[in-house]
């Protein structure tokens, strides 16, 4: 259908959903399946795992402190679907998607190249041009952008820099201090380097400690912290650490990426807090 209406030349992505409420196994792999036998193949798949938020009608639903009164008061007035619509999978299920859809679309052509992010290679090899260029300026050491509005953040020339977070304290930048962006304070080396380790170790290139160690002036601390947090990570085969690159390894280290990343921000955070 796609092809028809668009030719073969389309060059679009898709976004996918695990974990939804009575998602089974079967279900995911059909999906996948559904997904890259697409004609013309999407050149692009971004999967997520579902996640329920606080405060939302959805996270409601599943609000385990809320009394059976409250619940059943929620039930009437929201309307919501039935429990048998509502079951959510196991966390080992949900873990079995998220490695049986790296494994299976590795073999049909698509690099894994961030943990939510597949580009397909075709006959062009490693790395995918089809990855995401909007979202690479990000993850970039070396990138530039500039960013508009509440708690935006541009990097420019190798400098981070924060708009304020509130509305009053942004009304009184505008008003007092936007003649350039010169006027932005940096934001500390601490809060680049964090930013800088989240970002890097949720893609396949991973983090280069040897940047960390040239671009900041507690490079070799940090890099030794780096290293203290990643440790357990190490030792279970969830992290690699090749050519003083550190990796999650795919798809288990990526599956753990939050854990791992939390871990060396710990140890980072600890010793920030005693200099």
């Amino acid at each position: 259908m796609l092809q028809e209406v668009y030719g073969s030349d389309l060059n679009y992505s898709l976004d996918l959903i695990s974990g939804l409420p009575g998602l089974s196994l079967a279900q995911w792999t059909d999906t996948l399946n559904t997904a890259v036998h697409l004609q013309p193949q999407p050149a692009h798949l971004s999967l997520y795992d579902l996640q329920i938020e606080g405060g939302t009608v959805f996270g409601k639903w599943y609000d385990s402190d809320k009394d059976a009164s409250e619940r059943s008061d929620f039930k009437r007035t929201r309307g919501q679907p039935p429990v048998s619509a509502l079951i959510l999978p196991s966390e080992e299920n949900c873990a079995f998607m998220y490695k049986y859809a790296a494994g299976y679309l590795r073999s049909k052509g698509y690099e894994h190249y961030e943990v939510s992010s597949y580009a397909l290679t075709g006959d062009t090899g490693s790395p995918s041009p089809r990855r995401s260029q909007h979202n690479q300026i990000y993850w970039e050491t070396d990138s530039q952008w500039y960013a508009l509005g509440l708690g935006a953040t541009s990097f420019t020339s190798g400098v981070m820099k924060a708009r304020p977070k509130t509305l009053v304290d942004y009304v009184r930048w505008v008003e007092v201090e936007a003649s350039s962006l010169h006027d932005i304070a940096p934001i500390e080396d601490y809060e680049l380097l964090t930013d800088v380790v989240l970002k890097r170790l949720r893609t396949s290139e991973g983090l280069k400690l040897k940047w960390v160690a040239r671009r900041f002036a507690k490079g070799d601390a940090y890099v030794e912290l780096i290293l203290r947090g990643a440790q357990l990570g190490l030792e279970l085969d969830l992290v690699k650490l090749e050519d003083n690159v550190l990796r999650l390894a795919d798809p288990t280290g990526f599956l753990y990426s939050n854990t791992i990343i939390s871990s060396i921000f710990a140890e980072l955070e600890a010793a920030d807090t005693h200099r």
